[in-house]
């Protein structure tokens, strides 16, 4: 299954970096490989909201629907299933003297007769998530003591 795991210093506290990451229609702006995000529902993003995304990757665009499923106060997990894909986003935050440590762990899992495209899946995101990396470090660092 791929997997790839990035961790990042941010100055804002970990409360900026969750509520700023469970508002996953915002995935646009950190993440280069989301061309769109929406949101599905309204109120307050909680456990149960819904995004829409579309994602290049590899010249192909894909729609994924991710839910909220959890949310404690140092952790967030989406969740994206579809007939070809499963996606799994479990954030964590830890306070540190400057602010926010921020873990961010993804693993995608092709399903049915995608599974046989998983070693070449992996590579691209790998290579999508240090870019990924790079645009949240940038962005969490602007939302300090914006919020």
């Amino acid at each position: 299954m791929p997997r790839a795991v990035v961790e990042i210093q941010a100055t804002c506290t970990p409360l900026e970096a969750l509520d700023y990451l469970a508002d996953f229609s915002r995935a646009p702006e950190w993440d280069p490989s989301v061309v769109t995000a929406r949101r599905l529902d309204d109120g307050p993003v909680q456990r149960g909201s819904r995004f829409e995304l579309t994602v290049r990757a590899a010249g192909r665009t894909t729609p994924l629907v991710y839910e909220l499923v959890a949310r404690e106060s140092d952790s967030i997990v989406l969740l994206s299933r579809s007939n070809r894909l499963e996606s799994r986003d479990t954030i964590t935050v830890a306070p540190t003297s400057v602010g926010a440590r921020v873990r961010y762990e993804a693993e995608l899992r092709g399903l049915g007769w995608s599974r046989v495209a998983n070693p070449l899946l992996a590579i691209v995101f790998r290579r999508l998530a240090g870019r990924a990396a790079e645009g949240l470090r940038r962005q969490l660092n602007a939302i300090s003591g914006a919020n």
